[in-house]
């Protein structure tokens, strides 16, 4: 596999493009599931979750690339739906894909290589593509790794002390399953293991795989041997760290760091573990806003005839007590923690060399993610078509299909640089994602109002939703002409096997 570094400059923001208006768009051409296609885009249908399929017919044989295999923790059939995502997938393909992509680790992103193990080692494939932040041998991976499950195992041990109090404390017992709730994309806590541990095993699974997976660099350009007439563009993750902790919500407001946790962090840690002698609690302590020295455990109070009596007092005045309040902070460490995982998202754009036309799987990318694409430029190989230096917004403006990011969550699709940018009028879009058990189960705005009208009328109601109830899987609020809707409808056809009550997927075919 050929791959192609970028340079990065930094270049002057220009306006983003004016709103579409809601009206007739384009009617496509009406090559489909019975015409003449050369690419397939396979979204499986299990609601929280990615898992795409990817057949391109560029060259002389398909080629197939698997985007992901996942599930939110929770769902309905969660393992069943995998393992037969694993099995369509054997089937449509042969039994080999030729690459397979695991994004970032999340659950609903890389689940099915645990729970589908079985069926998955049934299939063979070349490739593993990966980002750098999950290269073990990457000094700055794995300093991220470390203070990301620090992050993680102080919000998880928070949630576990307001559990215990939730029976006298209606606000601690909130607060413990909100935070949980949030948790769940990191995957079931497993007996024993560090909470998390599911999703790292996921991940491993899917580097044995292959002898040794391929770790991609934003900037790089990729244009493999068995994959001819597309060059593709890795946009994300980022390595600079102020773009990586950038998750600035959609209606301009900017989102807690992880760093601005740091003392409460180190704090939690240190009770949590009982003093336990480990890296972490080295680390915890260096972030300690106070002296170590002054660190009292409960075990040690009962030695002390005068702390004892500091403690008493203490427990005879309700009014000072703050018992659970301190850890209520907890639940917006455990929100920056998810999105700092959801930032780290591998990030693919796909390009045709003839009509330069870009399919983008931007995964769950937060806005810091999207923002650093406006750094990189990439010099098009002379096989695609000539020198031209290839920018962000080119391949955005050039953009026919994008898989929404994280659901339709509001800090997940940008707005300037991001969604305005895409300004092609056969745009589709589509979003993986149930929004009843967002929702209701999880209380969860997915997808968000702004970014979910927008996509309608950007797309011209050309949306497929995994949840979707229409013949087309897609459920367009907004007036969408006929000749529009019937276009989109050739394009696409859903899947007559379910999985419960649900089509196993939807179909997206472009000529």
């Amino acid at each position: 596999m050929a791959t192609v570094k970028a340079s990065t400059t930094r270049r002057k923001t220009r306006p983003s493009a004016p709103p579409s208006p809601v009206l007739a768009g384009p009617t496509l051409a009406s090559d489909g599931p019975a015409g003449n296609w050369r690419v397939r885009i396979r979204m499986f249908r299990q609601g929280i979750g990615d898992s795409f399929l990817l057949t391109l017919r560029t060259g002389g044989a398909d080629a197939h690339i698997l985007i992901d295999c996942g599930v939110l923790t929770g769902t309905k059939l969660a393992a069943q739906w995998t393992q037969t995502i694993a099995q369509n997938v054997h089937a449509a393909t042969g039994g080999h894909v030729n690459a397979i992509v695991g994004t970032h680790p999340h659950w609903d992103h890389l689940s099915g290589f645990s729970d589908a193990k079985a069926q998955f080692d049934q299939l063979t494939t070349d490739e593993v593509w990966l980002s750098w932040a999950e290269n073990l041998q990457d000094e700055s991976a794995r300093s991220q790794k470390t203070q990301l499950a620090l992050q993680l195992e102080t919000a998880a041990a928070a949630a576990t002390h307001l559990a215990t109090l939730g029976a006298a404390d209606a606000d601690a017992a909130s607060a413990a399953g909100r935070i949980n709730s949030v948790l769940d994309f990191i995957g079931p806590a497993v007996a024993g293991a560090a909470r998390g541990a599911g999703t790292e095993q996921a991940l491993q699974n899917l580097r044995q795989k292959v002898a040794e997976p391929t770790y991609l660099e934003p900037g790089a350009l990729i244009r493999p041997a068995w994959l001819q007439g597309v060059s593709i563009y890795v946009l994300g993750p980022p390595r600079d760290p102020k773009y990586l902790h950038k998750m600035l919500g959609s209606v301009g407001s900017d989102m807690y760091e992880l760093g601005a946790y740091s003392g409460l962090c180190a704090g939690l840690q240190s009770g949590a573990r009982g003093g336990a002698s480990t890296k972490a609690d080295a680390a915890a302590k260096a972030m300690l806003p106070f002296e170590g020295g002054l660190l009292v455990k409960d075990a040690d109070v009962s030695q002390d005839a005068a702390l004892t009596e500091v403690v008493a007092m203490y427990n005879r005045a309700p009014w000072r007590q703050i018992q659970s309040a301190w850890l209520l902070a907890a639940e917006v460490l455990a929100v920056n923690y998810d999105n700092a995982i959801n930032n780290l998202s591998l990030v693919l754009a796909f390009e045709f060399d003839d009509t330069k036309e870009v399919l983008l799987f931007p995964a769950d990318a937060q806005v810091g993610n999207w923002q650093s694409w406006q750094n990189l430029t990439w010099q098009r190989a002379p096989a695609a078509g000539g020198a031209a230096v290839v920018t962000a917004d080119a391949l955005l403006a050039r953009t026919i299909f994008y898989k929404v990011g994280h659901h339709g969550s509001h800090n997940a699709t940008l707005m300037d640089h991001g969604l305005e940018a895409m300004t092609n009028p056969e745009l589709i879009a589509a979003i993986p994602v149930n929004q009843v058990f967002a929702n209701n189960s999880k209380k969860w705005k997915m997808p968000a109002d702004g970014v979910y009208n927008r996509l309608q009328q950007k797309t011209f109601g050309r949306l497929l939703r995994s949840d979707g109830s229409g013949p087309t899987s897609t459920d367009a609020n907004k007036p969408v002409a006929p000749a529009v809707a019937a276009a989109f409808a050739a394009r696409v056809q859903v899947a007559t096997d379910n999985v419960g009550d649900t089509p196993l997927y939807v179909d997206c075919f472009i000529p």
